[in-house]
């Protein structure tokens, strides 16, 4: 009789702390501890990192396990930013006048419900093409870069204003202002739904000179965002979103690099394009 293990269950235990972090990131957010749910989502963030590499290094990756990892994500980086938004931009004061007084409530709500929708939907959309895409085999050049903002990514996208907000409290105001915050929501959940290439380092190999140089990166790292959480976590999102362009520009010259090197694989893929093009046109047709 073949031994069973708990080996495999690890990784999916990872993934459940990621979820319950995200949940618990909303439950901050309902009490007003806006710090502590930005907090729970960054931990949500390293254990959905952490369950796809413990997962490789054990050998028990599983359709399970991705099918988790989605629903995880969802939970965190498509429906808790959005919440903690809602919260955030709502006028308390007002928000209990407008139990009494339905007239009062477009003025005590500053980010609208339909943005939260919208901001789900989309992570959602590129999380369901995230696992469709799991058994099509992307051209080479795809290897170093994701199909759209990843969900994490997203999540603390759409979160900017908030962060920017703990890290120059005096300009709390501005970045408040239901324009700001909707305007990030959107960009958020439209990056996300789009195919626009961004970077992966899944695949990054990097040579014994540079490699020499990434743990002591990486501690400075940790204790600038222990020591400034905030302005480090903001400084990244504002980095990302400047590397984005650098990275398309990238994505373009791999892709022309490639094309250019094996023509045939080329017109094959623009062939099979062409006709699954073809195939949702006539399925779109159809009565």
């Amino acid at each position: 009789m073949k031994r069973r293990t708990l080996r495999p269950l690890v990784p999916n235990f990872v993934t459940m702390l990621a979820l319950v972090s995200g949940v618990s990131a909303i439950h901050m957010a309902i009490w007003g501890r806006w710090g502590a749910a930005i907090l729970c989502l960054l931990a949500s963030g390293v254990f959905d990192f952490l369950d796809g590499k413990i997962a490789r290094l054990l050998s028990v990756s599983s359709r399970f396990g991705a099918e988790l990892d989605s629903l995880s994500d969802f939970v965190c980086f498509g429906l808790a930013p959005g919440l903690i938004l809602y919260h955030w931009t709502m006028d308390p004061d007002l928000h209990l006048a407008a139990l009494t007084d339905p007239a009062l409530k477009a003025q005590a709500v500053g980010l609208h419900w339909g943005f939260v929708l919208i901001l789900a939907a989309c992570c959602a959309g590129r999380l369901a093409r995230f696992n469709a895409a799991l058994d099509e085999e992307e051209p080479p050049y795809w290897e170093h870069f994701f199909v759209g903002v990843p969900a994490p990514a997203g999540g603390f996208l759409a979160l900017a204003p908030l962060l920017f907000a703990l890290a120059v409290p005096q300009w709390e105001g501005a970045f408040r202002n239901m324009w700001v915050v909707r305007a990030f929501v959107l960009c958020a959940a439209l990056a996300m739904a789009s195919r626009v290439p961004t970077i992966s380092f899944k695949h990054m190999h990097l040579s014994r000179s540079v490699r020499q140089y990434v743990f002591p990166a990486f501690a400075i790292l940790i204790a600038a965002t222990v020591a400034w959480p905030w302005r480090v976590l903001g400084g990244i999102v504002v980095l990302y979103l400047l590397a984005m362009p650098v990275t398309v520009t990238l994505f373009c010259r791999a892709r022309a690099k490639w094309r250019n090197a094996n023509p045939e694989a080329a017109a094959e893929l623009d062939a099979a394009d062409a006709a699954e093009e073809q195939v949702e046109e006539d399925g779109e047709s159809q009565p």
